[in-house]
């Protein structure tokens, strides 16, 4: 199926178990240097995975009421090979690439005009009871039938656990507002990277970033206040980001520069 919506001209298919979405960078998601900014760039992967389920009659609707199960996302890496810059037509493409242990595996790869691979990222999820949080294994997943796996891999970073340089700083706080918070009645995933991105250095963000990667350690919700810890690794030329909900980790994240 092909068709176009909206201004962004987008078209969506399935080629096998990958879901394909094609759509043009708008104004609105570019940042001061015309280049797409992060977290729409997360959207565009995290949207893409509830719109491929969608496509299936399995809308966050009907797995939340019909089958008590949402999915989280856990962890997200991120490594880019080009520039996405604003007004450029895209290419997405995202598959279920497998299951490990209680965590769901989504890859994406992002094309440009001309077919050449942007950007590619590796996320984990997992499913939850959407009252209680807890964890739905795959076993007891109730759609596993609906799960199409392809064993295509991805170029960027692992994901895995996140830490701080010896040498930190403390970068403010901020207390989380009605527009962070998402149908999950938390704080939308996106804006974890919009905060942290609002806690660099002025002249970092003048640098094309090589590799993100963020995890989603507890969840902070409307009223909650974070603060913020980072610090730079020289070595690895990265910048890593903590943010904390009182005495929790709510997310960990770093930027390759």
């Amino acid at each position: 199926m092909e068709y176009d919506r909206n201004e962004n001209c987008l078209r969506e298919w399935n080629d096998g178990p990958v879901y394909c979405r094609e759509r043009r960078i708008s104004f609105n998601e570019s940042d001061m240097y015309g280049r797409i900014k992060l977290p729409e760039l997360m959207m565009i992967f995290t949207d893409a995975a509830g719109d491929d389920y969608s496509r299936r009659g399995l809308t966050y609707e009907v797995m939340a009421r019909e089958g008590n199960v949402v999915f989280l996302i856990s962890k997200m890496s991120i490594r880019y090979f080009g520039k996405i810059k604003y007004d450029s037509v895209v290419t997405m493409k995202t598959w279920e690439a497998e299951l490990s242990g209680v965590k769901f595996n989504r890859h994406f790869h992002l094309y440009d005009e001309e077919g050449n691979i942007v950007a590619q990222a590796r996320t984990l999820w997992l499913a939850v009871n959407p009252e209680t949080r807890k964890i739905i294994r795959p076993n007891a997943y109730p759609y596993m039938d609906d799960i199409r796996l392809n064993p295509v891999d991805v170029d960027c970073r692992e994901n895995g656990k996140i830490k701080l340089p010896e040498k930190t700083f403390e970068l403010g706080s901020r207390k989380i507002v009605f527009s962070d918070i998402d149908t999950n009645g938390h704080v939308n995933n996106t804006r974890y990277a919009a905060f942290a991105e609002d806690c660099m250095p002025a002249e970092f963000m003048t640098e094309n970033i090589r590799d993100f990667r963020i995890n989603f350690v507890n969840e902070a919700k409307l009223g909650d206040t974070i603060d913020f810890i980072g610090g730079y690794d020289e070595e690895e030329k990265k910048v890593v980001i903590v943010g904390r909900n009182h005495d929790q980790i709510s997310f960990e994240c770093e930027f390759y520069l």
